[in-house]
């Protein structure tokens, strides 16, 4: 596997990876719900779709969610220069093929 995986896929892999553990671990840190991130970190997701980022509403989110944010953008961001991109096609061709035979009886 070594030689098929390139370093893109590698770094994907490791911001993939680091996005899942912050999000995790964010939501069992904040399991008593001291920190409701749908009031803070909705507003300023909702500005950066919208185009009118407003980085002061980060200002008082915790380290842990900052980072979850800072991998799943890595993540987009890497995404279409890996293998991974390939999840978005689809294979119109199996449609309409006949069988492959592997082998015969």
């Amino acid at each position: 596997m070594k030689v098929n995986t390139s370093s893109m896929d590698v770094w994907l892999f490791l911001f993939l990876g680091l996005t899942i553990l912050t999000g995790f671990a964010g939501t069992m840190l904040n399991a008593d719900g001291a920190f409701n991130y749908r009031e803070y970190i909705g507003p300023w997701f909702r500005s950066l779709l919208i185009m009118q980022p407003k980085p002061e509403l980060m200002l008082n989110i915790p380290m842990m969610f900052k980072v979850h944010m800072f991998s799943w953008m890595a993540v987009c961001f890497i995404f279409p220069f890996s293998r991974l991109v390939h999840c978005l096609s689809f294979p119109f061709l199996y449609l309409w093929r006949s069988a492959i035979v592997y082998r015969r009886r």
